[in-house]
């Protein structure tokens, strides 16, 4: 498995637990991939078969526009909204290439035009 990926969680009103807040296990990322089952069927999320064995989840009260940031292999989840007021947020993830280019430049030492990472960006000419 890939380890080099991470999430940010941006939320778009304060979040606290009762809200439901991002919650993490700490050093979860350190641990052996854990058993763990699909939600639902219609659900890409996932849940560890017995969080009893991991530890314990730690809420992370976040102000609106402040972030959480958290690598792929960390335990987390998003509980429940308990309120009658909404819980937005932005979700960005981003990965690192499993080949990256090793340079930009060529073989001879001078530099590739219209490139930072080797490859065209497919960005129209004017």
């Amino acid at each position: 498995m890939d380890n080099r990926a991470l999430s940010i969680w941006m939320p778009l009103q304060t979040a606290t637990p009762n809200k439901g807040c991002m919650q993490f296990v700490g050093g979860s990322h350190l641990l052996d991939v854990q058993d763990h089952h699909l939600v639902d069927p219609d659900s890409d999320g996932v849940v560890v078969s017995d969080l009893a064995t991991v530890g314990k989840l730690w809420p992370v009260r976040c102000f609106a526009g402040g972030a959480t940031i958290h690598a792929n292999r960390t335990l987390h989840d998003a509980g429940r909204n308990l309120t009658d007021g909404p819980r937005r947020a932005l979700i960005m993830a981003s990965a690192a290439r499993r080949n990256p280019v090793r340079s930009p430049g060529r073989s001879d030492g001078s530099a590739r035009s219209g490139t930072t990472d080797g490859y065209q960006r497919g960005i129209p000419s004017a």
